[in-house]
């Protein structure tokens, strides 16, 4: 089975917003940072189109999504060598960053860096995820701001992650009424 072929296997599952302003976006990180880094490249695409594979599989676990997905890779998986399945399942287990364990690999690293860098490309569709749930623009631009602060403290590790986003960042918080002040 390809990269290709795993993309197509899961991509049904995901809401086509959810897959065109996250999942696309993280692939694309991923596959920038694997370059840049000398990482591998076939792990870190697996692993983004997986790594929220838990959250739409089952929503009720939606708080461990991360768990879900590691333990759902291996079925999707079917074929690949078992190291590279538990490579992956590593990357999506520890992508949050500040949850559970922290990425231990490059690859991981990748990902968990790749999962932020994208949430800055997507500033409008999490603010009207926000007011769909009912949310002011007070609310839902604090809860974005918490968000993308908190991504950039904990998750964005990587240098060259932060230099690619830094003034995507700095803009984002501008809007977002908090500093553009950044580390």
């Amino acid at each position: 089975m390809s990269v290709e072929e795993v993309r197509e296997k899961v991509r049904p599952a995901f809401e086509p917003d959810f897959w065109e302003r996250h999942i696309v976006l993280v692939h694309k990180y991923c596959v920038l940072l694997a370059e840049k880094l000398h990482a591998d490249k076939e792990v870190v695409e697996l692993a983004a189109y997986l790594h929220d594979y838990g959250r739409v599989m089952d929503p009720a676990r939606r708080d461990e999504h991360q768990l879900t997905g590691a333990e759902l890779a291996p079925k999707v998986l079917e074929g690949y060598p078992e190291e590279t399945v538990r490579h992956v399942q590593a990357c999506i287990r520890t992508h949050r960053g500040s949850v559970d364990l922290k990425p231990g690999t490059i690859e991981a690293q990748i990902l968990a860096n790749a999962d932020a860098m994208a949430h800055l490309d997507a500033v409008p569709w999490f603010l009207r995820l926000r007011y769909a749930k009912g949310e002011s623009v007070e609310e839902a631009t604090a809860w974005l701001r918490q968000k993308l602060e908190r991504n950039w403290t904990k998750k964005l590790t990587l240098p060259e992650a932060r230099k690619l986003v830094r003034k995507k960042h700095e803009a984002a918080m501008l809007l977002l009424g908090g500093t553009a002040d950044s580390p």
